[in-house]
């Protein structure tokens, strides 16, 4: 059998009216590791996360849409869009810092509701995921809407949500915004952890926080007319900081690592 990456790009880009906001992402994504997708602010790295996902495929194929997807981009050998077609792509987890309506609770047992589940079906589950990202304090008031967390607290609630359907993928966008260390270092524990039963996939631009716990980097910088990105380098930290493939590549983490 023909072992192929999780996620393969070859010369991906994508494009919205006329305009790139991303273009030229060639490289693979490995299976069970730890990926972080780097770059500055309007570098394209949320929208690539998204594009992982499977949302950019799916509504490149919608007439009224103005989004064109360029090159290829593959999941385990597959194109992404007919993969979408067959499957949904229920097997993806992307976390972003919010919260849905309803309770505590709620928010984390939404994905297995929509399954069809009840509720005591899965109460244990539910309090193993809050346990797991350093919420347990929140199981006696579980019912409690979670408005009133703090912000490092409602990353860290989307983060159980989308543990709570065993994701093969779980892709996270600038997850240490607004934890505290005591918060960064429980969340880059569980991360290194997780590799062993799915992989992750980081969009940050913490470049110091994403190489502590990064085994593959892919790299994004800005386009000088600020309305979008483009891929510089990918590789593991070691091969990208100790023997940078290109000067540029050397200038540009330099720069990048010092600020």
């Amino acid at each position: 059998m023909a072992h192929f990456p999780l996620f393969e790009l070859e010369q991906y880009g994508i494009q919205i009216g006329q305009k790139t906001l991303l273009r030229n992402v060639t490289c693979p994504i490995p299976e069970k590791a730890v990926t972080a997708i780097l770059g500055p602010e309007r570098s394209g790295k949320t929208l690539l996360l998204r594009a992982l996902k499977g949302f950019t495929a799916l509504l490149a194929t919608q007439p009224s849409c103005s989004i064109q997807t360029m090159g290829s981009l593959r999941f385990r050998g597959q194109c992404l869009q007919a993969e979408w077609q067959e499957t949904g792509y229920q097997s993806r987890a992307l976390v972003v810092p919010q919260v849905f309506p309803g309770s505590i609770f709620a928010n984390v047992a939404y994905g297995l509701r929509l399954a069809g589940h009840p509720d005591s079906d899965f109460e244990n589950w539910v309090a193993e995921c809050l346990i797991q990202v350093g919420l347990d304090d929140l199981i006696p008031n579980w019912r409690d809407s979670p408005e009133g967390l703090s912000p490092g607290q409602k990353q860290q609630l989307a983060l159980a949500r989308a543990l709570a359907v065993k994701p093969e993928v779980l892709l996270l966008d600038e997850p240490w915004m607004g934890l505290d260390a005591v918060a960064q270092a429980h969340l880059n524990h569980l991360l290194r952890s997780l590799c062993s039963r799915c992989a992750v996939v980081v969009a940050s631009r913490g470049y110091r926080a994403a190489l502590r716990i990064a085994d593959w980097l892919l790299l994004l910088e800005r386009q000088e007319s600020g309305e979008g990105g483009y891929f510089v380098a990918a590789g593991s930290p070691q091969e990208l900081m100790l023997a940078p493939p290109s000067r540029a590549v050397q200038e540009y983490l330099a720069y990048y690592l010092r600020t």
